[in-house]
């Protein structure tokens, strides 16, 4: 708000004085901007409790998937094969051997160059250096540049043939060698040039050939293109090392793994804790501080306490204490992880039917229903009590701005009056010096 000068200072009003008044005058909009920034500091403190409990509900959905409820921990007898097992993946154990692990196809060309800078493929008819890749998705043509061998192997490495180059560097000079990114039989190309020999030499190449990995489960045999196998079990993989022993019995073993199981729970109970807290910290009155917290007025909030509190109650009226998990005085909800891992151990299907069931009445969907209440982006509680707050922001926000249309009228309109005033009172300080001095000239009278 621009403050217009005096042009006099006659009656003792300057701009300064003007800049007060309007002070005075524009307290309701200052009033209306401190609540527009109160309400800010409320959405954004919203906005953030809602992502937990967004995040939350994502959690408990996952969680609440049958899959969730079956980790497995995998073991592999042979240090050189390593295995892993996905959740719900078969347990037992499994022996297999190893005939021969997955190999990629190379080519490794006999004759040498004597230096990256000689020609080594021929050129064509139309001077290109040209060659040739077949393999299984059929022959691909790459343009060697000027033939040179350091140019045909940044050719190939930015080919799309699916193969890397390089060269071997010898006491009498340099071999091309080349070999297919991917493992497997598959893998298999061959390598030439339309124009004639690479390198000069004709069939001059040493080839190994590529092959899949062949395992032998109970005399069935698996095959694989990669040295990673997937088809011994379900949700099992292996891992087969460079120097994976060949006809050797390997096994590998699959169990639940109750640990997990808890760790997994422990993990969901820390989410909702850590809400618990959040609104603690937010919605109540601070002893030390004395202050309420930015949320202690929305009883949105102080609702979604309490059904994070009744969640963890079955709706058949008994208790998750036998299973580990209850209420803390502090109005917290504890794990006891032994309780917990014996109760899962010793039972898993009931614990399971207990946090997540066909019905939906599991302790997970209860909180699930809990934070999808709260964060639901259409009708949630709390994005309802969002919207609520950055429509007051927007009203507010319109009556700042016709506060600033009104303000802006009011100093022009005091500007104008003061310039008025010193504009009159200079008029007539100007007659007053007039008059002195026609009183100063009259003649005097002697009474003598």
């Amino acid at each position: 708000m621009a403050t217009a000068s005096m042009p006099g200072i006659i009656s003792g009003v300057d701009s300064a004085t003007i800049a007060q008044l309007m002070a005075l005058e524009a307290k309701q909009q200052t009033a209306l901007k401190t609540k527009v920034t109160q309400h800010g500091t409320v959405v954004t403190a919203l906005q953030k409790l809602n992502a937990k409990l967004a995040t939350l509900a994502t959690t408990a959905a996952d969680l609440a998937k049958p899959a969730a409820w079956a980790p497995v921990k995998a073991t592999s007898s042979n240090d050189k094969v390593t295995v892993a097992a996905a959740n719900g993946a078969s347990t037992g154990s499994t022996t297999f051997q190893v005939k021969n692990l997955a190999v990629a196809h190379s080519i490794q060309l006999s004759e040498l160059s004597d230096a990256l800078t000689d020609v080594v493929v021929p050129a064509d008819a139309d001077g290109k250096h040209l060659v040739t890749i077949s393999g299984a998705d059929g022959p691909v043509e790459v343009d060697a540049g000027d033939g040179s061998l350091g140019a045909l192997v940044a050719a190939l490495n930015r080919s799309s043939a699916g193969v890397t180059a390089t060269t071997v560097s010898t006491v009498d000079g340099y071999r091309l060698r080349v070999t297919a990114k991917e493992t497997g039989a598959e893998s298999a190309f061959t390598l030439g040039s339309p124009s004639g020999p690479i390198l000069g030499g004709a069939d001059a190449s040493r080839t190994v050939t590529g092959k899949d990995a062949r395992l032998v489960v109970g005399g069935d045999e698996v095959v694989s293109a990669t040295n990673t196998v997937t088809g011994l079990g379900t949700g099992l993989s292996v891992v087969l090392g460079s120097a994976t022993p060949i006809d050797t019995d390997i096994t590998v073993e699959v169990e639940g793994d109750a640990a997990a199981m808890t760790a997994t729970i422990k993990s969901f109970v820390g989410q909702i804790n850590a809400i618990l807290d959040d609104i603690d910290a937010q919605a109540t009155f601070n002893e030390t501080t004395k202050l309420a917290g930015v949320l202690s007025r929305e009883g949105s909030v102080r609702d979604l306490r309490s059904s994070l509190l009744g969640a963890i109650f079955p709706t058949d009226g008994t208790s998750m204490a036998a299973m580990g998990l209850q209420l803390d005085r502090y109005g917290n909800v504890v794990l006891d992880e032994k309780k917990f891992t014996d109760a899962y151990s010793a039972d898993p299907v009931t614990v399971q039917a207990a946090f997540a069931n066909e019905a939906g009445t599991g302790l997970i969907q209860r909180y699930e229903k809990v934070a999808k209440a709260a964060s639901d982006s259409v009708d949630g509680n709390l994005t309802k009590a969002v919207e609520g707050r950055q429509a007051t922001i927007k009203q507010l926000e319109t009556s700042i701005a016709a506060w600033d249309v009104r303000l802006e009228l009011r100093e022009k309109t005091m500007t104008r009056q003061f310039t008025a005033l010193d504009t009159f009172m200079n008029q007539w300080q100007n007659v007053g010096s007039w008059l002195s001095g026609q009183i100063a000239s009259l003649p005097g009278y002697s009474t003598s």
